[in-house]
């Protein structure tokens, strides 16, 4: 298999570090690599020399890197979190990098603002209180979670119209039984026959009254109940991907075997998804041609009816959507076993539907994953340096199935350039959110302005590439294009999203779109933040919301 980008070389950067005079200068908001790996070195009571031919670079090399003038990555980097006897996430503080992040943003809230905990105190703060850092974290994720509840059930209080004619009836009955008490204990005259009658329709009011307000009860507060450690289902099962650096190796497995038993041998991979559902599982795929009245798959383009076992598309919805639907469809059934057994290793239970979601995100991925085999799809991206174009024609997949699988390449023993990848409307609203350390994306609301992201939208179709400058001299190379997924109805609007996705400018030279570029990072580049409020720039612009730094 061929490595390009993963060649050993002695003396040189290895894997997917490259030599770059803008990284000669440290980040110094970034976690020390440098530092930690020579700590690690003395408590092992190792020589420079002795660790250097241990991984098999040069004194000089390792002095730079230790000194973090040289960052490190791919195959080197494991070699040294193997002769450290050392975690290769600890070793480089990715199990830092999003801490620090998520405290970043939690001590800008009004309500935390008296711990006085400046920004560029964080990265000490989580370095030396580390369970502390995760706690305040954790708390602040269950109060905002709590505001988000009461924002929710205060909109629903004053806007839905089944609460407030659910409240009249209430109320209604309400009065009719006070009225009904009054009358019994104010008229004393009372025939028999008119006692009983009022005493009758007391109790049917009563019970009425009683089943009203269950059912009002149960419909305000139902799904209420939310785990302490996350805010929303959503933004656990983003936690959890994110978590696991978006690879889970059990499911590439089985992705692997489903690709060679049902569709390596296949010419046409719709041919043999289809032919794998009819034969494997019964499920037949159908392709529904002209006008229907099923809103669902006019809205979505497709319906899976699993009790049915049959899974309907419409004619419009392009081929490689086709064939990810019928790939997930399989992944469901044939990964079923291992996507339950990557689940239940998540830290925390999932709150609300987080379990049902987290099970479609890993047999979305697992689809991903059959229809771009790793090591087929790594080296031809390696090899044709990540041409985006080139790798959607070369696979069939669409442009955000090809920016996401990007974002999956991280095996140890071959992990390819490591992407970060952010969706978003034409309103701001981010989806898909996976960062990379280093990159600061916000768990709320919408990003910089500035970023290649929300600047596509001026140029819909056209790929922009951009290179980012972040206020603590950090450097990114941001590739975006904007995609519009075709309306399935006369007059139905269309969807039109921004994908795109990111990586260190030390990686850049081993795209296409380095070329012609000034990597040194002293050439042109835009100067960008994470979000308005998070940004020191004060002459942008673009800014619309002060700065709290």
């Amino acid at each position: 298999m061929s490595q390009v980008g993963l060649q050993d070389s002695p003396g040189k950067p290895e894997g997917n570090a490259r030599p770059k005079a803008a990284s000669d200068t440290p980040n110094p908001l970034a976690d020390p690599i440098g530092p930690r790996l020579r700590d690690r070195r003395k408590d092992l009571k190792l020589s420079q020399t002795k660790l250097a031919n241990m991984v098999g670079i040069s004194i000089s090399y390792l002095n730079l890197i230790e000194h973090s003038k040289r960052p490190i990555g791919g195959s080197l980097l494991n070699r040294l979190a193997e002769a450290l006897q050392i975690d290769t996430d600890e070793l480089t503080g990715a199990n830092n990098a999003r801490l620090i992040q998520d405290l970043s943003e939690a001590i800008l809230d009004p309500a935390l603002l008296d711990i006085q905990l400046s920004q560029d105190r964080v990265h000490e703060f989580v370095n030396l209180h580390p369970k502390w850092a995760k706690a305040l974290v954790s708390l602040h994720r269950a109060y905002t979670g709590r505001l988000t509840q009461v924002e929710d059930l205060s909109a629903r209080l004053s806007q839905d119209p089944w609460v407030a004619e659910t409240g009249q009836q209430i109320v209604s009955h309400i009065t009719t039984v006070r009225s009904i008490a009054d009358i019994l204990q104010d008229v004393e005259d009372l025939k028999r026959e008119e006692r009983q009658t009022f005493t009758q329709r007391l109790s049917e009011t009563s019970k009425q009254l009683g089943e009203n307000t269950k059912v009002f009860l149960d419909q305000i507060f139902k799904d209420q109940e939310h785990d302490w450690q996350s805010l929303t289902p959503e933004e656990q099962v983003d936690d959890f991907i994110i978590d696991n650096r978006n690879h889970f190796p059990a499911l590439e497995d089985v992705a692997s075997d489903i690709h060679a038993r049902l569709l390596s041998k296949r010419e046409h991979v719709s041919t043999g998804l289809s032919l794998a559902l009819e034969e494997r599982h019964k499920i037949r795929f159908e392709i529904q041609h002209g006008a229907t009245q099923d809103t669902f798959l006019l809205r979505k383009g497709y319906r899976y009816l699993p009790d049915e076992k049959r899974l309907i598309v419409r004619d419009m919805l392009p081929e490689a959507s086709q064939r990810f639907l019928m790939a997930r469809v399989l992944a469901e059934r044939e990964a079923r076993d291992a996507i339950h057994a990557v689940l239940d290793q998540a830290p925390h239970p999932f709150a609300g539907d987080g379990y049902e979601r987290g099970f479609a995100a890993m047999a979305g991925y697992t689809a991903s994953a059959v229809l771009f085999p790793y090591e087929a799809f790594l080296n031809t991206a390696q090899q044709e340096r990540y041409d985006l174009d080139l790798l959607v024609q070369r696979f069939g997949g669409s442009f955000e199935q090809i920016c996401h699988r990007l974002t999956t390449l991280r095996r140890p023993s071959a992990e390819g350039i490591p992407f970060s990848f952010l969706r978003s409307d034409m309103a701001g609203n981010s989806s898909k959110r996976f960062s990379v350390q280093g990159l600061r994306m916000p768990r709320q609301g919408a990003a910089c302005p500035l970023w290649a992201l929300y600047q596509a939208f001026r140029t819909p179709g056209e790929l922009m590439v951009q290179l980012a400058n972040f206020p603590n001299n950090s450097r990114f190379l941001f590739l975006s294009r904007t995609v519009t997924k075709q309306s399935s109805a006369y007059r139905a609007p269309q969807q039109t999203y921004s994908i795109m996705i990111g990586c260190d400018l030390v990686y850049a030279d081993q795209t296409v779109y380095g070329d012609g570029l000034d990597l040194t990072g002293r050439g042109v580049t835009t100067p960008v933040g994470s979000t308005c409020r998070l940004c020191p720039r004060q002459g942008c612009p673009q800014r619309a919301h002060a700065s709290l730094l």
